[in-house]
């Protein structure tokens, strides 16, 4: 099967609620088929700002622009025949989110799209770099990422209770992921013991809320062995039992998987 080929686009918005907009508008455009719509947080492109500010080399992309509160990197399918009438719809799509491509960055070629991926994936290097640095004075450190997909209708919602919850904190986070299907991950990053027990109790109220909304605790990286705690939250304890007597039904010797998603007391092994 023959792909179109791509735009490769990453817009700026003065708010992230002006974000959330565009990226409702497109999924919603029977024009525009954006096979992914990746979203950045005030916080996130604080983050990408200071580390191109210290090392503009790491980053190879232009400054990110002062003004810009939220930003979405999306790519746009096209053919020769409805090239213009999709820079149409998506230029006045943006505008009534108050931004406009001229103000964005786009490439066409794979060297662009190289350089648009490295600037989404720059984000979890330097989290992963930053918790590094950190556990060399508190080894036992180690981030907090939420996996967590929300329906639309209460998303919105959801990503208020993320910020107002930590913003009343002093905890440093950062917060990126998938629009296309509501699914950001929200990033805690401990500078201390005190704050990763602080986090993992924030983090137990996302799931509470996310769950409460009629969202997954999970949505891409499965539950394994560090989220299975968080499982009784979707399910409860009937479900989770029922899971169990599945598991040693088809497992007897408990040899598969030992500890993902479901545990178990020592007299049931």
């Amino acid at each position: 099967i023959e792909k179109h080929p791509l735009i490769y686009n990453i817009l700026f918005f003065n708010s992230e609620e002006e974000a959330i907009s565009f990226s409702e508008l497109i999924r919603e455009n029977k024009i525009i088929s954006p096979e992914f719509i990746e979203f950045f947080s005030f916080e996130a492109l604080n983050l990408l700002k200071k580390v191109q500010n210290e090392d503009p080399s790491s980053i190879s992309m232009p400054q990110i622009p002062i003004y810009a509160k939220s930003a979405i990197f999306f790519d746009l399918p096209y053919s020769e025949d409805n090239l213009d009438k999709i820079f149409s719809e998506i230029n006045s799509i943006a505008e009534k989110c108050k931004t406009n491509l001229s103000e964005g960055w786009s490439g066409y070629e794979n060297q662009d799209f190289a350089r648009f991926k490295h600037f989404r994936q720059a984000l979890p290097e330097i989290i992963n770099a930053i918790i590094a640095q950190r556990k060399l004075e508190f080894p036992q450190l180690h981030k907090l990422g939420t996996d967590m997909s929300i329906p639309k209708g209460n998303f919105r919602n959801m990503m208020k209770y993320y910020h107002s919850v930590l913003q009343n904190t002093n905890l440093e986070y950062v917060i990126f992921g998938h629009l296309g299907d509501n699914h950001v991950h929200v990033n805690i990053l401990p500078k201390n013991m005190e704050d990763l027990r602080l986090g993992e109790k924030i983090y137990e109220k996302f799931a509470k809320r996310a769950v409460e909304y009629g969202g997954s605790i999970s949505a891409e990286h499965g539950i394994g062995k560090i989220k299975r705690e968080y499982l009784k939250i979707m399910y409860g304890q009937k479900e989770l039992d029922e899971m169990r007597l599945i598991k040693k039904t088809l497992d007897p010797s408990l040899t598969l998987n030992y500890g993902n998603i479901i545990s178990f007391e020592p007299e049931e092994e």
